[in-house]
């Protein structure tokens, strides 16, 4: 884990000082193409050929050719060919400071994916990593989204208290689940957005010591169930491209095995049983 948060951590940093910089130095020989703000409010710029753009395409803003530090991030919402004397295109401000009149706009080659990185409490509780693949944006700002999430729990301090009474340790029960899902997000301002998502996919409980209780659990039958959980999320802008999220979601788990229903019973002694209500937080770097 620690050597996934030090890549993030690199990536984050190119993104944010040289990669972009490079980018806006460059302007002046025009090794990128480039747009001039039109207006600030609302935001346009000249675009001469449409079909080199499209909507929910980001752009660098920056002062002028020659600045290396950028202002600002905006998105394309809506696509107007400049050539034949048209209406400007229109953008949003996604991220930093404003994009005045004659500031220059740049295609940060933004991919339309994010990582997240976070913990869910509760739910389907435990360690989370997920991409969020963005597969359109229509000119209302409405976005669709694919939604990827793998989850990990060690469950330790766990007890088992048989039948007749007696209490017994017993070693770590590890959880993980696999979610694909799809829904669609909204930005509310500048700084807010959200998503709203259906997922299913896979719950597993296991133990890798279990040759050590076979007195005391169980064994036979799958150790994992099927699960369906919708969500709500809120991305809030920090410094680009580094959004904060907070979410809400339910876990509904179905279909057990024989031996995850044992597991179960062993985790819910001293935590809380998987499924149901889960919040969730952490953060989302968008490539």
């Amino acid at each position: 884990m620690k050597y996934l948060i030090l890549f993030i951590a690199s990536l984050l940093l190119y993104s944010t000082t040289y990669a972009q910089g490079v980018r806006c130095a460059e302007c002046g020989g025009l090794h990128v193409k480039y747009y001039r703000v039109a207006s600030s409010s609302p935001i346009t710029a000249e675009i001469d050929d449409s079909r080199s753009v499209k909507i929910g395409d980001s752009f660098n803003v920056y002062k002028d050719s020659t600045s290396i530090k950028r202002v600002g991030v905006v998105r394309l919402c809506s696509v107007s060919n400049n050539t034949n004397g048209n209406a400007n295109s229109r953008f949003v401000k996604i991220a930093g400071g404003d994009a005045k009149k004659s500031m220059i706009l740049i295609p940060n080659q933004e991919k339309g994916v994010s990582l997240n990185l976070g913990y869910r409490y509760g739910g389907i509780s435990g360690v989370m990593l997920g991409a969020d693949i963005r597969l359109s944006t229509k000119a209302s700002g409405l976005s669709r989204h694919l939604l990827v999430d793998v989850s990990y729990n060690p469950y330790t301090d766990n007890t088992y208290t048989s039948s007749g009474g007696s209490v017994y340790p017993v070693g770590n029960i590890h959880s993980g689940s696999f979610d694909i899902g799809y829904g669609y997000g909204f930005r509310l301002s500048n700084i807010f957005g959200v998503v709203a998502s259906i997922s299913g996919g896979t719950d597993y409980l296991y133990m890798k010591d279990i040759t050590k209780y076979n007195n005391i659990l169980e064994q036979g039958g799958t150790t994992y169930a099927f699960s369906a959980t919708p969500s709500i999320r809120i991305d809030i802008a920090l410094s680009y491209p580094v959004n904060f999220f907070l979410g809400i979601d339910y876990g509904v788990v179905f279909a057990k095995g024989e031996q995850y229903k044992e597991y179960e019973k062993v985790i819910k002694v001293n935590h809380k049983a998987r499924g149901g209500l889960g919040l969730q937080m952490g953060f989302k770097f968008n490539f």
